[in-house]
């Protein structure tokens, strides 16, 4: 990884939590020179594995989030443990089980009971669906 990514990260986790390069260095328990030594881009190499620790720990995060680049195209969202649950079950769904699950919802949504009497609006709606 190139210094300016990591560097740009680390900023970025400051800025996020409202955090100076002093409020880091107290909770580390460090000079605040040795924050600003790894902040500066005036060298070449990357820091070491004991400076980025001392940072996470200032920063009250571990190694593996300072690492963790979310790709332009996601959004962290927080969810409850059966939306997790529904999660789950889309993501291993075929593309056909996805919609018949739709279609099942939608005749829920409907107020209409599944059962024999309802079949063919239920049948309707799924075939839909499935299109």
């Amino acid at each position: 990884m190139e210094r300016e990514v990591l560097v740009n990260r680390i900023k970025e986790i400051m800025d996020a939590k409202g955090m100076k390069a002093y409020e880091v260095a107290l909770k580390a328990g460090v000079r605040t020179n040795a924050i600003y030594s790894v902040l500066s881009n005036d060298k070449k190499k990357c820091p070491a594995v004991e400076s980025l620790d001392v940072i996470c720990k200032g920063l009250g995060i571990s190694m593996s989030k300072l690492f963790e680049f979310a790709s332009p195209d996601t959004t962290e969202v927080h969810v409850t443990e059966d939306e997790a649950a529904w999660l789950n079950i889309y993501r291993s769904s075929s593309e056909e089980r996805i919609r018949a699950l739709l279609a099942y919802y939608i005749v829920l949504a409907q107020g209409k009971n599944i059962s024999i009497e309802n079949f063919d609006s239920i049948k309707d709606i799924m075939e839909e669906c499935l299109k």
